[in-house]
């Protein structure tokens, strides 16, 4: 536990508060006009450095003290509660950091096109801040500019944007979703950090990169759209986002950082990209939605923590690529039942699957070297842990089963782990040659399962699909073929698993019906005070302990926004408030924890740090105190080190009073404090500026022409700012830049010329127009090519447009038998070239190459004769080729105008139409590939995926095909994926053949090398000749597969051959056999049993005697015994018979009622007495009669 709050801690990410730079940052001298301080930046502009005013509706000017505003400086107007909306003016291109933090009132801005800068937390605070329009010229956004504007609900971000910097929005509450520009490259780190409004974000495709935390703790963000571009996932960038159910992440992410979905407790459906090779660590503890997650085979290493909390995880599944496993990475996954670990892990790294209770059987892969401390601690219901002989010595740490009571190790007898479980007192069984079940006996209750693992010496895990599995008493417990037992009623029962090799082992299992309910659970604490961003473990406990129900919990907080909790009990102060933490069972018993998050001061800063003053003047300094949210009073303290140098108010305003520097302080209730340093110089005797004139008063000058104006201030020895700006009051006919006029067209317009102070000087100018001489004509066409007797007009361009020349043009032809022309239309007279040349009244000149022809159009008919003709059984395509060139060709033929070029590109296009022609797949031809295609695709879930991989490469190839429109299948690509679906098959089918046989013969070598005594000679000898004949196979890499599949039956057929004789009942009959007196029994029946008898022993010492021959000669052996015949004792019989004879013969001495039947019971016996074919039973049943007989006569005493 220490451990993973130990992570959680560094989780948890501290929202930085507003502080302002140091002292020699912000040195300053300050000018002062009006509310404002400023700072010259040149000559003619200047940067707002300060404001003391209180305007609610602020429009900050566009000049001050004659200056232009271009910046608005550090905290220049941060904590300025009073502003309500904001105009920047249109001059200013940039606002820098903190220029207006914590303006808590400020409700809407107006910031112009520019701005090419923002600066770090430049409106970070500003509270009432509903909606933002960020100018386009900004190109990147600055770290934490619009941080904690917690009812900002609406951003447009311009085109252009390419990076949103760090913690840019972070804390914007009420921000519910947002339009990313297209432009849009990178999101820096925790840049919406705890916008916990947010519910939905779309990247553009473009986005590389997300920075850490970038959305880290938006509680209320539901769905997430990556672009295909995105490469890498930074640490905790979706940490704690508690509502996130679904993410794609797609295939081009490469990495994914620290604990980047940490604490998405819903988030039960996420993929990991196949180019990510190491999950790193906590990247998805306290997920605890996530029920399965699919690793990909890419993957190398899980670092520490990946899956801890991860409650509802139940079974997983680690590729064999997976070489390492970080500490605690499965701990706290309590409802983890199944795991399988990759066969190339070295470790067992500490507190692996600590706390997994549910987890029943873990299989330690063979080449472990070494287990770390508490690996398998406080796994309450872990039965069975798998050992291999591959260990180190002291390669297995403290305390490994510390607190998992059920659990026993199968180990291999003197092993590492063997000698470690006798030192430490665990649990463990041997792993004994043979086969072995993990669980040598089970406890269940009724409805529980579990599942076996069966070890094979020296250390394999049996494959179920070769064991056999058997219940002695399915009523009590059942076993299906994986070899998971089921409780069902009370009882006992003995579990068998046998192997095709006829080995076997046992398990005792014994079903209760015993059900213990959750009565109450409790917490370790009612009552909890945090601070805000601080971590705080619950400890909940059950009772009664020893419950049988569902040990799950579920966490809850009554409200997100003000702590969190994990899925084991881990609660996150986000911000002051109260929350309660609710704890609730499987079966609905629950209990509380009231939480309150407190929010201390940590510190105050200044707006300024040290600024030179003049003497006689103020200057509001604005404290920040941070956290804005803090449950700490606000009340500051100002104090002045030098009061008769400067002094401060209550309020921060401070007054300078003479030469000399003084330290201001501010300090907050808990001590915290900020200074600013003020230098105070002597104050300047003022001139001021009285008037401005200007050497002309007015002037004439010609469009295009420049003039400077030369202006005088008076006095000249003025205090004041010397700076001037000139205006034009029509820019379209001149402007006017630091006196120079420069004439733009004609007309009239008024310069003038102002003054720091506003005084003013004017000058009236007018504009005449230029003289515009041609310059040149342009013709339209410089060459011409005209059919005889066609015509066509040239256009001439004279420039400039504007030119106040005579525009008249004459025209010329030289050799006019070729063409003529007037007033530049051109008729084309005979085959030639001329020239006609274009000129102006001023003589300049242009010419156009005229060129006349005539056409031959014998070949492009013929040809047009053959296309007509040709059958539409091409694909669409080629087919639509062909037509769009005959129509061209035809409208060609049509077209009087065409000329040779022409004519001949037609010939071209159709005989390349023609020539381009494809064959068109008949229906049959498609219907025979779709069939094709789908007995290939039915082979998919017999192979392995690398297996299939090539037929399935054809098999998206022809799928691709059939999509496209049929008209424009070729027969010829029809055909070749027929050749490479059946080629592709029959590799299949090769490559199964080849694993079938191999498989078989794998098994076979087993067999052959194990010990052989139990097997028929021959067919060992017919083992051996499937097995060189099968292996000559294999090693010469045979494709002819009928081969294969003969050498296969042959050999699977000499391996059901391979059957164990077992003699053991026949030889422990022959014993009892020659165990018995001949001398109790017939002479017959004794014969006959010896004759079987020395039959039974010929079977028994013939080596090559199969099962059956044993078994039959058992049987008979057997039967032979069963029809013994005991010799006959009549001796008895015979004494009653005397008796019976004698009161017979004396009968009239006896009571007649006494001796009824004595005569025919007497003749009955006297027949069995003499015959040879009685038995004894018949024997004993007649004497019993007789002598019943016998004894029932009285003698009569009157007849003595």
């Amino acid at each position: 536990m220490k451990k993973l709050l130990k992570i959680l801690l560094v989780l948890v990410i501290s929202l930085p508060a507003i502080i302002f730079g140091n002292a020699e940052k912000n040195k300053v001298y300050a000018k002062i006009s009006g509310d404002y301080s400023y700072e010259l930046i040149d000559d003619e502009s200047a940067i707002i450095l300060n404001y003391s005013g209180s305007e609610k509706n602020l429009v900050i000017p566009k000049e001050i003290g004659g200056k232009t505003v271009k910046k608005i400086g550090y905290g220049a107007f941060a904590e300025c509660k009073s502003i309500e909306t904001l105009e920047v003016p249109d001059t200013v291109i940039s606002i820098e950091n903190y220029a207006f933090s914590q303006c808590s009132q400020l409700q809407t801005m107006n910031i112009p096109d520019s701005v090419v800068s923002l600066g770090q937390y430049a409106f970070a605070g500003c509270n009432s801040l509903e909606s933002l329009v960020i100018p386009n010229g900004i190109k990147s956004i600055s770290y934490g500019a619009f941080f904690d504007c917690i009812n900002l609900k609406s951003v447009e971000i311009p085109e252009g944007i390419k990076t949103i910097g760090g913690m840019v929005f972070g804390n914007c509450k009420s921000l519910e979703s947002i339009d990313f520009p297209s432009t849009l490259t990178s999101i820096g780190g925790n840049a919406f950090v705890h916008c916990t409004g947010l519910k939905s974000i779309t990247l553009p495709e473009g986005v590389t990169v997300l920075g850490s935390g970038a959305f880290q703790g938006c509680l209320s963000l539901e769905e997430v759209q990556l672009p295909d571009t995105l490469i890498s996932i930074g640490q905790s960038v979706f940490q704690d986002c508690i509502s996130l159910k679904s993410i794609f992440l797609p295939e081009s992410v490469t990495g994914l950082g620290y604990a980047s979905f940490s604490g998405c407790s819903s988030l039960k459906n996420i993929n990991i990209p196949s180019q990510v090779t190491r999950i790193g660590n906590a990247t998805f503890s306290g997920c605890a939605s996530l029920e399965n997650i699919e690793i990909p085979d890419t993957i190398v290493s899980l670092g520490d923590n990946v899956f801890s909390g991860c409650v509802s995880l139940k079974n997983i599944d680690i590729p064999d690529s997976v070489t390492q496993i970080g500490n605690s990475t499965f701990s706290y996954c309590s409802n983890l039942e199944t795991v399988k670990l990759p066969k190339k892990l070295g470790e067992i790294s500490t507190s692996l699957f600590r706390y997994c209770d549910k987890l029943d059987t873990v299989v330690i892969p063979n080449g472990v070297s070494s287990i770390q401390d508490t690996a398998f601690a406080d796994c309450l219901n872990l039965r069975s842990v798998i050992f291999p002989d591959t260990i180190s010595s002291n390669g297995i740490g403290s305390r490994i089963f510390s607190n998992s009571p059920k659990v026993v190790a199968s180990v291999i007898e003197d092993s590492e782990a063997h000698l470690y479980m006798r030192r430490n007192g665990y649990a463990f069984s041997l792993i004994n040659t043979g086969l072995n079940l993990d669980k040598k006996e089970l406890t269940l209750n009724v409805n529980d399962s579990r599942k076996y693992v069966v070890i094979l010496t020296p250390y394999t895990i049996a494959n179920n699909s070769q064991l056999t599995w058997v219940s002695s008493n399915p009523s009590v417990a059942t076993v299906d073929e994986n070899g998971v037992v089921t409780a069902l009623t009370e009882g006992e029962a003995t579990i068998t698993v046998r192997n095709i090799n006829g080995l076997t082992d046992t398990s005792k299992v014994t079903i209760t019906n015993r059900h213990v309910p959750i009565t109450g659970i409790s917490l370790n604490k009612k009552e909890l005070v945090m601070k805000k961003q601080t971590t705080s473990g619950l400890r909940a406990s059950i009772s009664p302990s020893d419950t049988t129900e569902d040990k799950s919990l579920t966490w809850m907080s009554s409200d997100n926004e003000i702590a969190t909790v994990s899925s084991t009990g881990l609660i996150t102060a986000r911000n002051p408030g109260e929350a309660i933490i609710t704890v609730k069972t499987s079966n609905g018993i629950s209990s509380t924890c009231t939480v309150t998050v407190i929010s201390e001061i940590t510190s105050v800063a200044l707006n300024l740090t040290a600024i030179t003053l003049e003497e006689g003047k103020s200057q509001l300094l604005r404290a920040t105190i941070n956290p804005n949210d803090t449950t700490d009073s606000k009340e500051l303290t100002w104090k002045s080190s030098n009061p008769s140098v400067a002094t401060v108010d209550q309020n921060g305003e401070v007054r300078t009073v003479k030469k000399g520097i003084a330290t201001i302080t501010v300090e907050t209730v808990n001590g915290k404090k900020a200074e600013c340093k003020i230098t105070v110089i002597p104050a300047v005797e003022n001139i001021p500026i009285e008037n401005v004139t200007l050497n002309k008063t007015e002037l004439l000058i010609e469009e295009e022409q420049t003039e400077e104006l030369v202006a005088t201030i008076n006095p000249v020895n003025t205090t004041d700012d010397k700076t001037l700006r000139w205006t034009s009051n029509n820019e379209a006919v001149a402007v006017v830049e630091n006196g120079l006029v420069m004439a733009k067209g004609v007309g009239e317009a008024t310069i003038t010329v102002i003054t720091s102070n506003g005084k003013t000087a004017t000058c009236r100018v007018t504009v005449t127009k230029k003289a515009v001489p041609i310059e040149s004509v342009i013709l339209d066409k410089h060459q011409l090519i005209l059919k005889v007797g066609k015509s066509e007009t040239l256009v001439a361009q004279i420039n400039p447009i504007d030119t106040t020349d005579d525009k008249t043009l004459s025209w010329i032809s030289n050799n006019e038998t070729v063409a003529v022309v007037e007033n530049g239309l051109v008729t084309a007279k005979a085959v030639g070239e001329t020239t006609i040349t274009v000129t102006t009244s001023n003589g300049k000149q242009d010419v156009c190459t005229i060129t006349v022809f005539d056409v031959d159009t014998s070949k492009l008919e013929a040809l047009v004769s053959q296309a007509s003709a040709i059958e539409d059984i091409y694909t669409k395509d080629t087919y639509a080729i062909l037509e769009i060139a005959l129509k061209n060709a035809e409208s060609v033929l049509e077209n009087q105008d065409a000329s040779q070029v022409e004519v001949n590109q037609a010939i071209a296009d159709l005989e390349n139409a023609i020539n381009g022609l494809i064959e068109r797949a008949s229906q049959d031809l498609l219907n025979e590939l779709q069939t094709k295609l789908e007995e290939c695709k039915n082979l998919e879930n017999d192979y392995t995926s690398e297996e299939f991989l090539e037929l399935k490469l054809v098999i998206e190839e022809t799928e691709r095909l059939l999509e496209t429109e049929f008209t424009n299948i070729s027969a010829n690509d029809v055909n070749q994926l027929l050749t490479e679906l059946e080629e592709q098959k029959d590799n299949l089918l090769l490559l199964a053949a080849r694993k079938e046989l191999n498989t078989l013969l794998i098994n076979a070598n087993e067999l052959l090398n194990g010990d052989l005594s139990d097997y028929p000679e021959d067919s060992i000898i017919s083992l051996r000749s499937a097995v060189a004949i099968a292996k000559n196979l294999i090693d010469i890499q045979s494709k002819d597969i009928q081969l294969i599949q003969d050498a296969t039956r042959n050999l699977n057929s000499a391996l059901l051959g391979m059957q164990k004789v077992n003699k053991s009942d026949l030889e422990k009959l022959i014993s009892e056999v020659n165990s018995l007196d001949s001398n109790k029994y017939t002479e017959v029946s004794w014969n006959a049993l010896q004759t079987k008898l020395q039959e039974a022993v010929i079977i028994f010492n013939e080596p090559n005697v199969s099962q059956d021959e044993v078994d039959h000669i058992y049987n008979e052996l057997l039967s032979v015994v069963n029809d013994l015949v005991l010799k006959v004792n009549k001796s008895a019989l015979l004494s009653v018979i005397n008796f019976a004879e004698n009161i017979v013969n004396n009968i009239d001495k006896y009571k007649p009622n006494t001796v009824i039947g004595i005569n025919e019971i007497l003749e009955e016996a006297k027949n069995i007495n003499e015959s040879n074919l009685a038995t004894q039973d018949e024997i004993d049943e007649i004497t019993s009669r007789l002598v019943v007989a016998v004894l029932s006569a009285r003698l009569d005493p009157k007849k003595l």
